[in-house]
């Protein structure tokens, strides 16, 4: 089992301060970090190097989270987990996101540490990732 240290997580999204502060978050808890600004520079970091975990954002110019969540799960293997995150007045997208190959969805109104963090604990937890 891993412990979060080992843990890789790419972050991606197009607003930046949301973009820092989820690594911030992130990397309190233990976590190494990168960061992409959208999906296309996403694509780029997975070809420099390997992510345990992708915490996407659905709504980004280029190529959108729903794309870049598609492409990973008909392109990549191994298969980094997914976690698709969206505002809470959207979960009409959550479906879509699920069987486009997201692992998890998470749904918020606000930038909330608690909320990520249990999410990201969780998926990590069930595919069994961390004890």
């Amino acid at each position: 089992m891993n412990t979060p240290q080992k843990i890789k997580i790419l972050v991606v999204n197009d607003n930046l301060l949301p973009r820092r502060l989820t690594c911030r978050f992130l990397e309190n808890a233990g976590f190494n970090t990168s960061q992409a600004g959208n999906g296309i520079e996403a694509l780029i970091a997975l070809t420099d190097e390997s992510f345990d975990l992708i915490i996407t954002n659905y709504n980004m110019q280029k190529m959108n989270g729903l794309e870049l969540t598609d492409f990973i799960y008909k392109h990549l293997n191994p298969k980094p987990l997914v976690i698709f995150e969206t505002f809470a007045w959207t979960h009409d997208i959550d479906a879509v996101a699920i069987e486009a190959g997201a692992d998890e969805c998470y749904n918020h109104n606000g930038i909330d540490e608690k909320g990520l963090l249990d999410v990201v604990f969780r998926l990590l937890r069930r595919k069994g990732v961390i004890a």
